[in-house]
């Protein structure tokens, strides 16, 4: 899915094999000295034919030139396919929020895994510990599985919601591979807006707990939260219970990860897709 390294080495590739077809096919020009012969002598033709390349200060400065002009472009192509990136991830971050929403008006605006399996949800489901299930249970709502790959990420883009070998997400090729994006139980109703619901995968710190409503280990978010190197680092994108998605900093994340909790903001942990 990383599509700035390929980038950049098509232009790499490009830009040597550039350089070695003008070095073996440019005609260089007879020196200085050599043209001081006499015309009289020279071979009728042949000053025409020389005239046409180039002396080998003009190759040097034209291959330099080129070689410039990639190093100032391919820092703007790269900074654009990033931004390009963050733009693709947090539409992918709304539509999930959307899609919990739609799931939820059936459901007391309640999120799946703070439904009951009993009652149609994936709360203490015994496959509650995995992100890609919950994700699988909203499938009609995302209408794509492709929304829960970000491009930035490695891994797969799942075709459906098939159990296709053939990129079928909930295939065990897919899966976890196939999600970019972490889930927090904290917001059990979509109307809380200081509550996350679900961010980018690459997420560290916070204390290991084995009780929550995913029915196994989760992470409590706290102080020591931060983003890991990958996806749009130093940057995360999380997607809020109001629907905003945010960029956050490191910083700006350990404050919003340990705000008091209130009946208002409860205790929030979250469970990571691989």
């Amino acid at each position: 899915m990383r599509r700035g390294p390929d980038l950049f080495q098509a232009c790499l590739s490009f830009l040597q094999g550039f350089t070695v077809s003008l070095l073996m096919r440019t005609r260089i020009k007879p020196s200085a000295m050599s043209s001081t012969i006499r015309s009289s002598d020279a071979v009728p033709g042949c000053e025409a034919r020389s005239n046409a390349g180039l002396t080998r200060s003009e190759l040097v400065a034209l291959i330099a030139g080129v070689w410039l002009l990639a190093a100032v472009v391919w820092p703007v192509l790269a900074d654009g396919h990033a931004r390009s990136d963050r733009l693709v991830c947090v539409n992918n971050l709304r539509r999930i929020y959307v899609g919990m929403q739609e799931w939820g008006n059936d459901h007391n605006d309640r999120v799946p895994f703070a439904v009951p399996v009993s009652e149609g949800g994936t709360r203490l489901h015994p496959l509650a510990v995995n992100v890609w299930l919950h994700f699988s249970w909203i499938s009609n709502e995302l209408e794509t599985a492709r929304v829960l790959a970000c491009p930035s990420d490695t891994g797969s883009v799942a075709r459906d919601f098939s159990a296709s070998p053939d990129g079928g997400y909930i295939n065990p090729n897919f899966r976890g591979t196939a999600t970019s994006y972490f889930l927090s139980h904290g917001l059990e109703r979509i109307v809380w807006p200081t509550t996350y619901l679900s961010g980018d995968r690459n997420v560290a710190g916070g204390n290991l707990s084995g009780d929550s409503v995913f029915g196994g280990q989760a992470f409590t978010v706290g102080r020591l939260t931060w983003w890991t190197n990958g996806l749009h680092y130093p940057m995360g994108n999380a997607a809020r219970g109001d629907g905003q998605v945010l960029q956050l900093s490191d910083e700006k994340f350990r404050e919003v990860s340990a705000e008091p909790f209130t009946p208002q903001k409860p205790l929030w942990q979250y469970i990571l897709p691989r």
